[in-house]
């Protein structure tokens, strides 16, 4: 504990709450916390539940990479509903607000939810984001090894190897939380203050310098650095496999590697308001101590609360638009997005409903890539039609069509087989086994992650 301060005047305790300072803060925190807040947070809830309804498709939970997107929304998802109330409920100043905020049921909401659990999943958030750049890294910079681990574990089980170390990681580093605050319940209304523990002088001094460890240093410092370092790595790893990329068969791999990378980098550019924060808590540690033992208080300036609400809303704002990214960058999650869509649709026909799929596929995947037609086939019966995928490559490879595994008349059931044979044809590149060779690698589409025959070339 920091004892015998002789220079008690030089220490700058911030002084008491003037006017100027309280219309400030009122101005800032009623625009980015009251207004700005539930705005982009209800875009964020929206978002968050069309991933998880996206990555919990049969067809996406085939790869560990969706599996931990999915945990990654729910511990966005999770932040986003906390965030909102902590927030812009006290900074709205509502009387129907107040009402709530003053009954029992949504005090103990508060204490043991709504305020500990901010903090847990914003904590969970940056760990998977960590982790998920680690399982990239091994898929792009070492993919023998990560071939040879999808073969042995099905990807739920992969994904829960990652993602339990992060539940437990979060809950455990964020147990003060739980401890901070009490909820009084005085005339039919609930009072919210800081717990006695919270303001005991030793656990003050422990709680201000522990800042060093947890936030600091476990979800700014070293994540940021692992992101950068892994992201690089990553990147050039992208770069090396794209020149032999016609030797190699995870372009699928690339893919997801590029949605990723570019996930880290707005996650990077809007911690680093936080980072810059958390270095100036740290530094400042020992003076906001020794103000809290000699005078029982601390102000920190102005600029710095209303930087601290900027950083709240750049975090809140991160965790929101993932779905964006999503969107834009990965052919994958696109395909399914409107898959989905259409599938919940029930004003179209079964009919209508398979030209849909079948253009907004074709729409999606580009003539360079892969395009999905409907095709007249003669089966074993004689007039049977089924669906064709044609792959037309930009090196200028000859087109072929993938076979349904069954002759029956195109309809909904086929068409969902040959979106399941489309969807591992983009994660894995395909090639014949030599020049010759009448049939794909058996390595390309005959794994855990792609439950369908090798089809033959046509």
């Amino acid at each position: 504990m920091v004892d015998n301060i002789t220079l008690d005047l030089e220490l700058d305790c911030g002084g008491q709450i003037t006017e100027h300072y309280q219309a400030v803060w009122g101005s800032v925190s009623f625009w980015l916390d009251g207004v700005l807040t539930p705005c982009i947070g209800t875009v964020g809830l929206i978002g968050n539940l069309l991933s998880i309804a996206v990555f919990s498709t049969r067809q996406m939970r085939k790869f560990t990479f969706n599996y931990l997107l999915l945990a990654l929304a729910v511990f966005d998802l999770i932040f986003i509903v906390c965030a909102i109330p902590v927030h812009s409920i006290p900074s709205l100043n509502l009387d129907s607000l107040n009402e709530l905020t003053g009954t029992r049921g949504f005090g103990l909401i508060y204490r043991y939810f709504l305020y500990p659990f901010t903090t847990v999943a914003y904590s969970g958030g940056v760990y998977m984001t960590v982790t998920i750049t680690i399982e990239r890294f091994v898929a792009v910079c070492r993919p023998h090894s990560y071939r040879e681990s999808l073969v042995h574990t099905s990807p739920g089980i992969r994904a829960l190897k990652y993602v339990l170390p992060v539940i437990v990681f979060s809950l455990v580093l964020n147990i003060p939380k739980f401890l901070e605050i009490e909820v009084h319940f005085v005339n039919g209304s609930s009072q919210y203050t800081l717990s006695e523990i919270r303001r005991n002088p030793n656990f003050i001094w422990w709680y201000t310098h522990s800042l060093i460890i947890h936030p600091f240093l476990t979800t700014t410092v070293v994540p940021i650095i692992l992101l950068c370092v892994l992201n690089i790595k990553i990147y050039r790893g992208i770069l090396k496999a794209r020149i032999n990329v016609h030797n190699s068969n995870n372009h699928g791999e690339l893919n997801l590697a590029v949605v990723f990378v570019t996930l880290c980098s707005l996650f990077i550019l809007s911690h680093s308001l936080r980072i810059y924060l958390a270095v100036r808590a740290v530094i400042e540690a020992p003076i906001t101590s020794a103000c809290m033992d000699s005078h029982k208080s601390y102000l920190p300036p102005i600029h710095l609360v209303c930087l601290e609400a900027t950083s709240n809303l750049l975090i809140l704002t991160n965790s929101s638009c993932n779905i964006f990214v999503y969107c834009t960058c990965s052919t994958h999650f696109k395909m399914f997005f409107h898959k989905l869509c259409l599938t919940h649709d029930h004003t179209l026909s079964s009919d209508s409903l398979r030209r849909h799929q079948t253009t907004n596929v074709s729409q999606l995947l580009g003539q360079n890539n892969l395009a999905l037609l409907n095709g007249a086939k003669s089966g074993p019966d004689g007039g049977q039609n089924q669906p064709l995928i044609l792959l037309q490559r930009s090196s200028g490879a000859s087109a072929f069509s993938i076979r349904s595994q069954s002759w029956n008349k195109v309809g909904e059931t086929d068409l969902d087989e040959t979106v399941e044979i489309l969807e591992c044809v983009e994660m894995k590149s395909l090639r014949p086994r030599s020049a010759e060779g009448n049939r794909f690698q058996d390595t390309d589409l005959n794994d855990p992650d792609c439950g369908v025959t090798s089809p033959q070339l046509v």
